[in-house]
């Protein structure tokens, strides 16, 4: 690794920002507003003041995780109180068993992941979210399931809204079309995080199963409204400012104070864009994790042979990956494990 990257990685969590020549670098955060960069507990006071807090990750980034982390410890003794925990990595369907799994083992994260069957949903390994889990648990924090299930997300793909539940889809308004620019830059990117293998045919449905996850999130954080603050860890994408979690939210949960912090991979040379383009209140940059030279493009078209070469899945969950990071989609098991950015 070269020098300058593992500088920041380790002084990360200290707040590496190296602006000599006026770009961000690994380590800064900036208010995307203003373009400016601020200090850790200029976030924490933003977080403090806020109803509900984003935190948007690449999935199979550490640094994002042990960030996310940290920022749910820097909540859970503020008022008001840290009611809850979202996680996008968890069905609807789980909510039970993370209870029931909680209620015998109280604040003990290290189980609830095997108690989830996690090594067969296809999300990073545990280990990266466990930290999350164990300070929201540390808090006095719910742990919430926040995603469709894989039944909402096949029906969802085959009959479109009206296979959702139709009382999700009023409260969020999911039947009101995006604004078309937003539907066309959700459409490249959908077309982007699958590498072109996607067929013109498939992008409507997942277009809608990607606005319905994030209807469905915002959705479980409403639920909290006036309870108490409530974080969400998700894909980077899920937590845009224009055309994800928060527009529901907001109707949802109107007069709330939503606050969408998005951690961004950075090259040692800085952020390659104008920070004020980013979706995102603020963002918390950060090394990259992939290798250098890494073309996850690449990375996806082997993933999709070593796919075709091996038996069908013993469980209709094991997940595939798109090449950024989440489960695809258009369902876990259609796409493979390779990695990029979380969407």
């Amino acid at each position: 690794m070269p020098r300058l990257s593992l500088l920041c990685a380790v002084l990360l969590l200290s707040g590496c920002a190296l602006l000599g020549d006026g770009r961000p670098r690994p380590g800064a955060i900036v208010e995307t507003a203003t373009g400016r960069s601020v200090g850790e507990a200029g976030l924490m006071a933003a977080a403090r003041g806020a109803d509900f807090v984003l935190l948007g990750e690449k999935h199979d980034n550490p640094a994002h995780h042990a960030l996310q982390a940290r920022v749910v410890s820097g909540l859970a003794g503020a008022s008001p109180p840290l009611e809850a925990v979202v996680f996008e990595m968890m069905t609807t369907d789980q909510q039970a068993a993370i209870v029931g799994y909680l209620k015998d083992r109280p604040g003990d994260a290290g189980g609830l992941g095997p108690a989830l069957d996690w090594k067969l949903s296809g999300w990073p390994d545990w280990a990266l979210y466990r930290p999350i889990a164990a300070a929201a648990l540390e808090g006095g924090a719910e742990i919430v399931a926040g995603n469709l299930t894989g039944a909402e997300v096949k029906g969802a793909l085959r009959d479109g809204l009206g296979a959702l539940p139709a009382g999700l889809v009023h409260r969020t308004g999911l039947d009101t079309p995006l604004q078309p620019r937003l539907q066309a830059d959700l459409l490249d990117e959908l077309v982007e995080a699958h590498c072109g293998y996607l067929k013109a045919d498939q992008l409507g449905g997942m277009a809608l199963v990607q606005r319905a996850r994030d209807a469905r999130m915002a959705d479980r954080m409403a639920t909290l409204a006036g309870r108490g603050r409530a974080v969400l860890i998700a894909g980077a994408g899920h937590v845009r400012l224009d055309r994800g979690v928060p527009i529901y939210l907001a109707r949802l949960a109107p007069g709330r104070r939503i606050l969408s912090i998005g951690f961004v991979e950075a090259g040692e040379e800085g952020l390659d864009r104008d920070p004020s383009t980013l979706p995102y209140d603020y963002a918390w940059l950060t090394p990259s994790s992939d290798p250098e030279g890494f073309d996850a493009c690449a990375a996806f078209r082997g993933e999709l042979e070593r796919i075709r070469h091996r038996p069908p899945p013993a469980r209709a969950q094991t997940a595939g990956l798109d090449r950024e990071g989440a489960p695809p989609a258009g369902g876990r098991e259609a796409y493979p494990a390779s990695i990029s950015e979380g969407r």
